[in-house]
């Protein structure tokens, strides 16, 4: 396995997102068209093999395992001829857990990609609006997380792992060993993967350096070679500076070497073999390698996050999940919202709505405690705050969608959406006079869903009042209504008036309300027709 990366020339701080993009043998020019639309809406990496169908499968596994995201290109001869593209990596990524998106590159193939590879919305290369659909899920869907002013670092120590570029499946291999053991829970490795354009490697290695507890070597036959010609950073950088700067360096036999010869060219390093790792770490922490740190609710979903989006550490979803578990049986109202998403979305795990609406009705008790909480104590108004107000309004909308949808008793639905909408609109003021609002923080959003249950009720006066104070603050947040939010929240205000005044023009026998109606509907129509001819019927 080769790969070749595309990215957009920018000096970006912080990791990128790694889209691995997979499709049939000879396709190569449709992969890059696909890398180049992709890296139109979103800054990340994009990976494309070029290696052929011969590389080791472990090797391969290691490749998909640190992406982010797996896009397949689906043509015909993905789908019938023999392609590693579907069926290895397409295996390997759902085993792994990585997020799917298949992209439908020629007509008529959903039917057959649904029986070959399992359902999965796909999204249409071939359509008009294809910019418009790839946009919304990169930013919307793949990287929806919100991060809270002052988010304590839950990493304790930090390891630098140095290694052959040549060596990197190793390399990979030693970072998952590493975090296997659980005293190293967290602990954070600063890993050089893929060596791209932009990514300072040499302004950032003396820093990373400095601040390791220690350091790891992945030593194979490459660490000796002459480097004939290319910088043997390990020899002539790494070691050097680690040594330098007094740091324990734990190198790890990864294939056979000559041990005397390692020991004569690195005489600081001490090393051991996989199997004595476990106990050169149990020195090193002072407690047995399989003894775990102790940590809080606010670290574990902290450490949960970084897990689940490999940031710092081997990604590892299962062990996030894991973690977010923890930090919600000891109160942290944060893991309640991101394991939530995580039930709602089906992405890391199969879909379980049930389990997404009990995590959001926990969320929404805890967040409005910790609120009160900081209220009492003064602290009102602080970031802090400010963040957390952002983000209970932006849970209570996802809760009352998917309780709108999902939640199969009519009276607890009912009883949630009046609930949540008067929770979302309180909060939503209280942003409004700190001066913020957005497309889903407004009262506008609130003021639809009373909108819409009056309407169910049959009060179509207060329900209509309700629906005109909604469309004020629509008018003024959602400049751009060619995206899938707006015009979704647009569709509901305009068909729910439309319907409601058609409903009270008939009563009234007033006919310059029913065509008003009639206009409303129409235009909620529109937006309906747009959603589903962009987006698909699934939104």
């Amino acid at each position: 396995m080769k790969l070749i990366m595309f990215g957009r020339d920018t000096d970006a701080t912080g990791r990128k997102k790694r889209i691995y993009i997979a499709g049939a043998p000879g396709s190569g020019a449709l992969l890059k068209g696909l890398a180049k639309s992709i890296l139109g809406v979103c800054d990340c990496e994009c990976y494309i093999d070029i290696g052929g169908d011969e590389s080791d499968p472990s090797d391969r596994s290691v490749q998909i395992e640190q992406m982010d995201l797996a896009v397949f290109a689906v043509t015909k001869a993905f789908l019938t001829a023999h392609c590693p593209g579907r069926e290895f990596d397409l295996v390997c990524a759902r085993e792994k857990n990585i997020p799917i998106l298949p992209i439908l590159c020629e007509a008529g193939l959903e039917t057959l990609f649904s029986r070959v590879c399992g359902h999965y919305h796909l999204l249409d290369a071939r359509k008009e609006e294809f910019s418009y659909e790839l946009s919304e899920y990169l930013t919307s869907r793949f990287d929806d997380y919100i991060r809270l002013a002052e988010e304590k670092d839950p990493v304790r120590y930090r390891a630098f792992l140095s290694y052959r570029k040549k060596d990197r499946s190793e390399a990979v291999k030693l970072l998952g060993m590493i975090q296997s053991y659980p005293v190293c829970l967290d602990t954070a490795v600063w890993f050089d993967d893929f060596l791209t354009k932009g990514e300072n490697y040499d302004r950032n290695i003396d820093a990373a350096l400095r601040g390791a507890d220690f350091v790891l070597l992945a030593v194979t036959p490459s660490v000796l070679e002459a480097s004939g010609g290319a910088p043997n950073y390990v020899e002539s950088i790494e070691y050097p500076h680690a040594q330098a700067y007094g740091k324990p360096i734990i190198a790890v036999e990864m294939q056979p070497v000559d041990r005397r010869e390692f020991a004569r060219r690195f005489p600081k390093a001490v090393l051991v073999s996989p199997r004595e790792l476990g106990n050169v770490l149990g020195q090193l922490y002072g407690r047995p390698c399989t003894a775990p740190p102790v940590i809080d609710a606010e670290t574990a979903c902290n450490l949960g996050k970084l897990y689940l989006k490999g940031e710092r550490v081997y990604k590892n979803p299962g062990l996030g999940c894991r973690l977010l578990q923890e930090a919600s049986r000891h109160g942290s109202w944060e893991a309640d919202w991101r394991l939530a998403k995580i039930c709602a979305e089906g992405i890391i795990a199969d879909r379980d709505y049930d389990n997404a609406l009990r995590y959001y009705e926990q969320c929404a008790v805890r967040i409005v405690k910790e609120s009160q909480g900081l209220t009492a104590a003064g602290k009102a108004g602080g970031n802090y705050f400010i963040s957390l107000c952002i983000c209970q309004a932006n849970m209570l909308l996802e809760y009352s969608e998917l309780c709108r949808r999902f939640c199969r008793d009519p009276g607890l639905r009912r009883k949630i959406l009046i609930t949540n909408s008067s929770d979302y609109i309180k909060v939503c003021e209280l942003l409004r006079d700190q001066g913020m609002q957005s497309e889903r923080v407004n009262p506008g959003n609130g003021l639809l869903e009373l909108g819409c249950l009056n309407s169910e009720d049959g009060n179509a006066g207060e329900a209509l009042r309700i629906f005109d104070l909604a469309e004020e603050y629509f008018d003024v947040l959602f400049p751009d209504r060619k995206k899938l939010f707006p015009a979704s929240q647009l569709a509901r205000l305009y068909s729910g008036r439309g319907k409601t005044r058609m409903y009270q023009a008939k009563a009234l026998s007033d006919p310059a309300l029913f065509a008003a109606g009639k206009a409303d509907l129409e235009k909620g129509l529109s937006y309906s027709r747009w959603i589903e001819r962009v987006y698909g019927r699934d939104f």
